[in-house]
């Protein structure tokens, strides 16, 4: 089981999405997301500017091992059309 991690807030609970502060690959590798979201629900499209990282941890602690993180900007999502863009990924 792993769980997924990607805001800077606390606690690093098992059911939040809180990054740790304290774990050293999480400091030196992960950005804390700063994305906004935005449905239009008449085009059916799904967009996101800024920044999104998930970090996805063994076990429901932010402090433990670091399976893997996914990092992606400016993503759109045109679910009409079936097509994703981003800037980076």
């Amino acid at each position: 089981m792993s769980t997924l991690k990607w805001k800077a807030c606390a606690p690093t609970g098992a059911t939040n999405p809180c990054l740790s502060t304290t774990n050293a690959w999480t400091l030196a590798n992960v950005t804390p997301s700063n994305a906004v979201w935005d449905w239009d629900y008449h085009s059916g499209v799904l967009s996101m500017t800024g920044l999104f990282q998930t970090t996805s941890h063994l076990g429901s602690n932010a402090n433990g091992s670091s399976v893997i993180s996914d990092k992606v900007t400016d993503l759109v999502i045109d679910t009409t059309n079936n097509t994703t863009s981003a800037a980076t990924m």
